[in-house]
């Protein structure tokens, strides 16, 4: 027992844990006035109270619970609107949810708490989603630990963080095909590509006018109207992503108040090109190589195409991991799911010209997952057969150490 707490404070001459330690049935380190795990967590640590006696409960300060975790993301909620200095809001959650648990800042380092989403165990076998079950939106806590759920998002989110740099060094993420704006790139994504190459270059001395860059520009995607051009509503739902990644895991806390504004602008995008993927239909039997005019068209089908299904998906994927980092569970909706497809082939997806993508359709082979069942991807694909994306959606049905045996008993490298 601290030496700064006695026995008087139990009738029964025993310290009882504080009450979050005890909500979250985690070990209490009994500190004065403030446990060790609410200062962390930035928690109101109270003690029960004896009879005949007052605990104080207190507090801690915002300054004093500011950190950085594994990742150099500050550990403040991501809505905190730092240059008022106004006490962060709840996200719309229950009043008694304390999103200190899970908020944006804390939430990469804290992925413990994403057990209670994914709702299976490492023996379950089914990877349709067109099976989930839906659940009623719900708060979770750290209390709900589970390496398992740990081990289905780190790897796909540290993509997530990375695409700003793949972005600038490559013209493309691993959902939006290096050579679909080959010709025309609309201005909004001009717009973030810039903030990209700034964000990545970023130093102690440039630090705030490129934070006052990205925060005008996405001020301005914000307010403006949702386009109705497939190609500029693609654009729009890739300059959402990337301004999303750099608002997250920038290290920012002056930019986290933008992060829940951007989150029902990328929902919105996402249901309207999730309509627009009814109409997409893969090619047939083999593609011509000679005249050329027919491999090109082919090539420029399928990048446009694929980069629509796999935008859809990432950005559903994305929203649905800001919600869990700010403490909300949901469910994936099946209607998503249902009708949905992707081509799975890293050779197809890294072809450099129309005559090496009509090659590889015609002789190699690729996988058209449907409503995210990748059974024939683990049952007969190869490593050099999966993309980054294919990666990430592997890894969060499957987990990362199930993934890395696959890749492992077929002589690759996760």
């Amino acid at each position: 027992m601290p030496p700064t707490r006695d026995r008087m404070a139990n009738s029964q001459g025993r310290q009882k844990s504080c009450s979050e330690c005890a909500k979250g049935k985690r070990k209490c380190d009994l500190g004065n006035p403030s446990c060790r795990r609410c200062v962390k967590q930035r928690l109101t640590c109270s003690y029960p109270q004896p009879r005949g006696q007052i605990v104080q409960s207190t507090s801690i300060s915002d300054e004093s619970a500011y950190g950085r975790n594994e990742y150099g993301v500050p550990s403040v909620p991501i809505d905190a609107d730092v240059e008022h200095a106004s006490a962060p809001d709840d996200f719309g959650l229950p009043t008694d949810t304390n999103i200190a648990e899970f908020d944006f800042g804390t939430a990469v380092a804290s992925l413990e708490s994403l057990s209670d989403m994914l709702y299976t165990s490492p023996n379950d076998q089914s990877l349709a989603l067109n099976r989930v079950v839906h659940h009623q939106p719900h708060t979770f806590s750290v209390s709900c630990l589970s390496p398992f759920a740990k081990s289905r998002v780190e790897w796909p989110i540290e993509q997530l963080k990375l695409a700003p740099r793949a972005m600038v060094e490559q013209n493309g993420t691993p959902w939006q095909h290096a050579m679909l704006y080959q010709e025309h790139m609309p201005q909004v994504l001009q717009d973030a590509y810039a903030a990209c190459a700034l964000y990545i270059a970023k130093n102690t001395i440039n630090n705030d006018f490129i934070a006052n860059f990205i925060k005008r520009h996405v001020e301005a995607i914000i307010s403006s109207p949702i386009p109705e051009q497939p190609v500029d509503l693609l654009a729009r739902a890739h300059a959402l992503m990337l301004y999303q990644s750099m608002l997250v895991f920038g290290g920012d806390i002056s930019l986290y108040s933008q992060a829940e504004s951007l989150l029902s602008c990328m929902n919105e995008v996402a249901y309207a090109l999730h309509s627009l993927t009814d109409y997409q239909e893969d090619p047939t039997g083999s593609i011509s190589l000679y005249p050329s005019a027919v491999a090109r068209a082919s090539w420029a089908a399928y990048i446009f195409r694929e980069s629509l299904r796999r935008t859809v998906l990432a950005l559903f994927h994305f929203v649905t991991m800001c919600q869990l980092m700010r403490g909300q569970l949901k469910s994936c909706n099946e209607d998503r799911a249902l009708g949905y497809k992707m081509t799975i082939s890293a050779q197809l997806w890294s072809a450099k010209s129309a005559f090496d993508y009509a090659v590889t359709w015609n002789n190699q082979r690729h996988f058209i997952v449907k409503e995210l069942d990748f059974s024939g991807v683990l049952r007969d694909a190869m490593p050099e057969d999966i993309d980054t994306l294919g990666k990430m959606m592997m890894i969060c049905l499957k987990g990362e150490d199930d993934i890395r045996g696959w890749f492992y008993t077929r002589g690759g490298v996760l």
